[in-house]
């Protein structure tokens, strides 16, 4: 009898490393072309792709917009993971999609390269649809709107993107920067395929006594840790964290059909004439 070889933990995944090499040429190949919106739709589209093969049907992956019930519309996002049980308000010639913030269960942007300027775009962009999510979700470890940036690799050392990643001025704590890539000589194993993961850890024990441990609100901005972790699988260990958390948060706001019935009617408005 034919048998599916079990994955030994912290064994690459051969199906996933395969996928990052794909997604990691298919950058290669655009760089080719020399313009960047180019270059940038080809970063996105991989990923993008790679998402939808393999993501239950549960979530929805699309690019472009959402919008908060008070009608305040997101910067363009890379890739919208979204609870696939809502319409979207608008599906956009060019592909883009407006979607209802209720629907939004992880925000994704991708970067082929990341240098000052991308770490700043990606915090700016991250405190933003932070400031609107809140609007509708808590600021909390699972019900909140997830964000995570994607870069292919740096164009600067390792450290420095780790100080401009860390950089206080920010006051968002909850996206993290994973690199399909780092360079095997900054972490001194020669030719090493590693990849990387910028990462701020709520400090537990610095609740306040009344707080409540899942309100990261509650936790001052200055006891928040700085963590770089580095990964032989960055894909792989990748996919596992966001569907696990995908699942956590549709889990936490536990919306029913009726909520989600309610939610599309507070977004939607209907031009059906009635005679009086």
């Amino acid at each position: 009898m034919r048998t599916f070889r079990k994955q030994k933990h912290g064994e690459p995944n051969p199906i996933f490393r395969e996928e990052e090499c794909r997604i990691l040429s298919a950058k290669d190949q655009s760089l080719a072309c020399g313009n960047p919106q180019i270059i940038g739709r080809n970063g996105e589209v991989p990923v993008i792709e790679f998402l939808r093969r393999y993501l239950p049907n549960t979530f929805r992956v699309e690019t472009g917009f959402f919008i908060t019930p008070a009608g305040e519309l997101s910067p363009q996002i890379d890739i919208l993971i979204l609870d696939s049980r809502y319409p979207l308000l608008s599906h956009n010639a060019d592909g883009s999609v407006i979607a209802m913030l209720h629907a939004l269960v992880f925000a994704i942007e991708v970067k082929t390269s990341v240098g000052k300027r991308e770490v700043n775009a990606i915090l700016e962009a991250a405190e933003r649809i932070y400031k609107l999510s809140t609007s509708v979700f808590p600021r909390n470890l699972h019900g909140a709107v997830g964000m995570v940036a994607i870069g292919y690799g740096t164009a600067l050392r390792l450290d420095t993107i780790e100080r401009h990643f860390f950089d206080n001025k920010h006051s968002v704590r909850e996206c993290d920067l994973v690199l399909l890539r780092v360079d095997s000589s900054e972490i001194r194993i020669k030719d090493a395929v590693v990849g990387g993961e910028l990462h701020w850890e709520p400090d537990a024990p610095a609740y306040p006594e009344h707080a409540i441990p899942l309100r990261l609100a509650e936790l001052p901005i200055k006891t928040w840790i700085e963590t770089t972790r580095f990964s032989h699988a960055p894909l792989s260990d990748l996919y596992h964290t966001l569907v696990q958390q995908f699942y956590y948060a549709v889990g936490a706001r536990n919306f029913t059909l009726s909520d989600i019935g309610a939610h599309m009617m507070a977004y939607m408005s209907w031009g059906t004439y009635r005679a009086t």
